[in-house]
């Protein structure tokens, strides 16, 4: 029987492939937290209704509110309508459905402050 000798260092890949499981498990990890932090307004327990009648200051807001280490508060098709100023941290993105598809208006002067 012939014998195979191995010239140079010999290689353990486990620490290689231990690695890329931890990186795999990490990765798996991030995208779960992203998912869940994207918040539609519209869905329970907000429930806006970007009817263009209904005051959807208190469901914006409270979107906003419930993402305290940052995300994304999506506003679907349609016209929120606000009463009073909406106060949105730098860490969260507000985001519509599409130029001409999701507005947000004022009941009166109200806007939406960043900070």
């Amino acid at each position: 029987m012939a014998t195979i000798e191995t010239i140079g260092p010999q290689v353990n890949s486990q620490p290689l492939n231990d690695n890329f499981a931890a990186l795999n498990d990490d990765l798996a990890a991030q995208k779960a937290d992203v998912t869940q932090r994207e918040i539609n307004v519209a869905s329970a327990p907000f429930n806006a209704k970007g009817d263009d009648v209904t005051d959807d200051t208190d469901a914006i807001q409270n979107a906003i509110n419930s993402l305290p280490n940052g995300g994304i508060v999506f506003l679907p098709r349609g016209t929120f309508r606000v009463r009073t100023n909406i106060n949105l941290p730098s860490n969260v993105i507000l985001r519509g459905a599409g130029w001409t598809i999701t507005f947000i208006k004022p009941l009166n002067s109200a806007v939406i402050a960043t900070n």
